[in-house]
């Protein structure tokens, strides 16, 4: 049976293609993702709104996977609804489907405190709006955000399109105009990083987080997966 070690429930907006296949990348013998779909087309803050009314009925559709942890992502939903809606969105979760839960803001935020990350720069491909919303939040739960930067895309589809390469460079630029931080963020589940994060750690001289990786790590850290991954991050180091 496929997942006969672990079942990873995922929520996706419905245009992510990244987050499952980045999981594949880094997914042990016998542990697999199911996921269903949560519908929004572009950023914008009333698609956004929108989601927090789907959530209760898209987890019901992943129950007869039985996954034994669950991940919300659609990280935007989070950023632009204030500091503590994580907490919300995953008791929500927890409620419906009796088994633990995440957002991959909820896990950007553990992996930066368990590197003790105090001053951290942001890499997204959000347009202004949404970054001011990051930035707010972080700030707002104990992170000092030194620089943040966008590319100023709404629609999910062709954040998919974008090569790794965008992701590094976009990062080193927002890492050279602020130096001094401890940590290196790159928020979107949407965006490849996965063939770029032990490069950038290498080139910066600090961890680099992802939403994709810290969801991930939390998801493998819970159900107690400990197999070592090597060349994805020092997060996952700390399996």
């Amino acid at each position: 049976m496929y997942g006969w070690r672990a079942r990873v429930g995922t929520v996706l907006p419905a245009a992510s293609t990244i987050l499952p296949n980045e999981f594949l990348k880094v997914a042990p013998d016998g542990v697999i993702m199911v996921y269903t779909r949560i519908f929004i087309q572009k950023l914008t803050k009333e698609q956004l709104g929108d989601l927090d009314q789907q959530i209760e009925q898209t987890v019901k559709l992943l129950m007869p996977c039985k996954p034994q942890f669950i991940i919300q992502a659609a990280s935007p939903l989070v950023w632009t609804s204030g500091p503590g809606y994580d907490k919300k969105i995953i008791e929500k979760v927890e409620r419906v489907a009796g088994v633990p839960a995440t957002t991959t803001a909820t896990a950007v935020m553990k992996a930066l405190n368990r590197f003790k990350a105090k001053k951290v720069n942001v890499a997204t491909p959000y347009p202004d709006w949404i970054n001011t919303q990051v930035k707010s939040f972080l700030e707002a739960t104990g992170f000092e955000v030194l620089n943040i930067k966008g590319l100023g895309m709404e629609l999910p589809n062709e954040t998919a399109k974008l090569t790794p390469d965008v992701a590094y460079n976009l990062a080193r630029q927002v890492f050279a105009e602020a130096p001094n931080a401890d940590c290196m963020f790159i928020s979107c589940g949407n965006m490849r990083t996965f063939e770029i994060i032990e490069k950038l750690e290498r080139d910066l001289g600090v961890p680099v987080e992802t939403n994709n990786q810290a969801a991930i790590f939390e998801s493998f850290s819970t159900l107690k997966i400990r197999d070592p991954i090597r060349g994805y991050g020092k997060l996952f180091e700390m399996i």
